[in-house]
């Protein structure tokens, strides 16, 4: 059984959690094959009903996580079954019983799974899968967003300083933060406008909070693309592309439960801003905003104490502490660079000044 359970999951290409191939090779821990089933023989006042397992399941995790976690529980509960009834049937036979059709169609299933949704999503939600569509449709957006920012304001400094008008690296930086935010407000109403309106996706948070959050993350995932543009040039929007969507895509927990990953991607999860984006959206999409859905763990615990950092779970508020702490330090570090670099070229002018005069 457990190798039709675990050779069933490969099949459908679903991730086994670690732990879990162990549980299913002895769901039962010898606990069936060792009971005593003893007892005189003799007609049953009525036909004895299967046994009922109830499976809970959480659609609103996503299909990549529910489906595999339904798989598995369901299997259990089938390898379960089995041994009940090959242990029945052999006291059965030992005993010499007449079975009746409807007790040996118990005895062949004595155990049965009654799954049940314990978060029920609509059917406009994408099989639970609408918070990951959304926040990767954030990430994208404030990685596309934010090179553009870039480049134009660069390219419009420029022609400023062709005409021999000068421009500080901070007011750059300033400027693009402020671009950042009026295009992250804009991509955040198209973004619901086509996810609410044009394809009714369901959500049990109130629009305007979707909104904000969506703001919130687009901005942030925009100055983090630039930081990395002002710091390291045109190579920092390669680096922001694989770091926030290359490896976000897979370690955001969307695509596969973040348990089934390997540990590599499971601890880049703790520091990626694309996971909490997941939790916070799932929060307000299927749980009105209370879920515990986020968690500060690992480093994020031990580096924002400042922040109200706390391993148990936490709701929708840290997931904003988190995109906002995201947010707060690209804007801090991208003011630091620009502040160096202003510093460092007032001391050219008064150089370049001297020699274009001992030139004249």
């Amino acid at each position: 059984t457990s190798e039709r359970i675990l050779g069933g999951l490969s099949e459908q290409g679903a991730p086994v959690p670690q732990g879990t191939a162990a549980v299913i090779s002895d769901p039962v821990k010898g606990n069936v094959s060792e009971a005593d089933v003893s007892g005189a023989a003799g007609p049953l006042p009525k036909a004895p009903e299967p046994a009922q397992i109830e499976v809970l399941t959480n659609p609103s995790a996503g299909q990549a996580a529910a489906t595999p976690v339904q798989n598995i529980s369901t299997g259990i509960v089938s390898a379960v079954s089995g041994a009940t009834s090959e242990r029945l049937s052999s006291a059965a036979a030992e005993q010499g019983a007449q079975l009746t059709l409807e007790v040996a169609a118990v005895i062949g299933d004595p155990v049965r799974a009654d799954v049940t949704e314990a978060q029920p999503v609509g059917p406009d939600s994408g099989n639970g899968q609408s918070p990951f569509s959304l926040a990767f449709l954030v990430n994208l957006s404030g990685l596309i967003g934010g090179a553009a920012i870039f480049f134009l304001v660069g390219g419009a400094a420029e022609r400023l300083e062709a005409r021999s008008l000068r421009t500080s690296r901070t007011g750059l930086w300033t400027v693009r933060l402020l671009l950042g935010l009026a295009y992250a407000l804009l991509i955040a109403g198209a973004e619901l406008w086509v996810a609410f309106g044009l394809l009714g996706v369901e959500h049990e948070a109130s629009t305007a909070q979707v909104y904000l959050f969506l703001a919130l993350a687009t901005t942030a995932a925009a100055s983090v693309t630039m930081l990395l543009a002002v710091a390291f040039g045109p190579a920092g929007i390669g680096i922001s592309a694989v770091l926030n969507v290359i490896l976000g895509l897979v370690s955001s927990g969307g695509l596969a439960p973040l348990e089934a990953l390997p540990p590599f991607y499971q601890a880049y999860a703790d520091w990626l801003p694309l996971r909490y984006v997941i939790d916070g959206l799932r929060s307000l999409l299927f749980y009105d905003g209370s879920l515990d859905a986020a968690r500060l763990e690992g480093g994020w615990r031990d580096s924002l104490w400042f922040l109200g950092g706390r391993s148990e779970a936490a709701r929708l508020e840290d997931a904003v502490w988190m995109v906002g702490a995201y947010l707060v330090g690209a804007a801090t570090l991208g003011y630091l660079i620009s502040l160096v670099r202003d510093l460092f070229a007032r001391r050219e002018r008064p150089k370049t000044g001297k020699v274009a005069k001992a030139a004249g």
